[in-house]
């Protein structure tokens, strides 16, 4: 009887202890985390929950060959996290409410809910496959890096403290940062911009505006047509042009039917929903790679190296597209 006594208090001692750990089932970030002296204090094997509440720094474990960050959500009061470069494929930091630097960047992701990190700072989500990026909660979001993903909108209305916007190589149509009175860098280059709104009474303070790569863009809505031709730091297509009012409302793009590139990222045969023709494609530095005029529903790109592209083309009906291509 005494031993079966002593049997169940020890079952109950290890139930305890395994209650009071914060469970992490990926061996690398385990590993990262316990070899932290600022965050396992105590030395031990395992990671406890006091430990993790009580750590208010950083977690930098980027290019760690991770692929699962559950025990972050332990860290309650953490403000830093540095999770570029591995290999996730889903993020959960709900229970992070104090972050204000989070870089996820470089990984697998294909959603990302910041809506409970209201004290955003700083938010790198760079090279990912996101469709969706709502921050519209993030309105002290100075630092905003978001590009080379699928992200067909984004609404930055909210962050009147935004300073830096990277939104390049996705597939936005439109871009307005007519309340981002303090913004000093926007990159949105290589999207499908048709409408870019850069009318917010204060184009002095954007020191860099790059805005290359949307062919369909032919009117840039700004403060002062003659200061933003002379802007050295400003760049656009030589279609575009800088207007005080472009008249965006009276567009109406309802009946343009959408084309689509299949398989995208491709190996050798790039197919289109309907036939074209004038498609040239070009890298992410501006420079035309491939280029064929005559009308088709595909062509070969079984030469081209590995990377991101943007292919533009003339539909049927004379309108010129471009999309953002991935080459595998």
């Amino acid at each position: 009887m005494k031993r079966m006594f002593l049997f169940f208090i020890q079952i109950a001692i290890i139930n305890l202890v395994n209650a009071q750990t914060v469970h992490i089932p990926d061996t690398n970030f385990k590993t990262y985390l316990v070899g932290n002296s600022a965050i396992n204090t105590n030395g031990d094997t395992e990671i406890q929950l006091s430990e993790a509440g009580a750590f208010t720094g950083t977690i930098d474990c980027g290019n760690l060959n991770i692929t699962n960050l559950t025990g972050i959500e332990a860290f309650v009061n953490l403000t830093k996290l540095w999770c570029y470069n591995n290999q996730l494929t889903s993020l959960n930091i709900s229970q992070n409410t104090a972050l204000i630097d989070l870089r996820c960047d470089e990984n697998w992701l294909t959603k990302l809910d910041v809506s409970k990190n209201t004290a955003l700072k700083i938010l790198m989500c760079h090279i990912n496959q996101l469709t969706v990026l709502d921050v519209s909660k993030n309105t002290t979001l100075k630092d905003l890096r978001c590009y080379e993903n699928q992200l067909a909108n984004l609404d930055v209305s909210s962050n009147v403290a935004l300073e830096r916007l990277d939104c390049a190589l996705n597939f936005l149509v439109n871009l307005d940062i007519s309340q981002n009175t303090i913004l000093k860098e926007l990159t949105c280059g290589w999207n499908q911009l048709k409408k870019l709104n850069l009318k917010n009474g204060n184009n002095a303070a954007l020191q860099v505006m790059l805005a290359k790569g949307n062919p369909n863009l032919s009117c840039i809505q700004v403060d002062n047509v003659a200061n933003s031709n002379a802007y050295s730091n400003w760049a656009k297509d030589a279609i575009a042009s800088y207007n005080t009012d472009c008249n965006y409302m009276s567009v109406n793009e309802s009946n343009k039917t959408k084309i689509t590139l299949y398989p995208n990222p491709v190996k050798d045969i790039l197919n289109f929903s309907e036939e074209v023709s004038d498609v040239k494609i070009t890298d992410i530095s501006g420079k035309t790679v491939k280029q064929v005029a005559n009308s088709s529903k595909n062509i070969n790109v079984e030469n081209l190296p590995k990377g991101i592209y943007i292919v533009s083309f003339k539909t049927k009906s004379g309108n010129v597209v471009s999309q953002k291509l991935i080459k595998d």
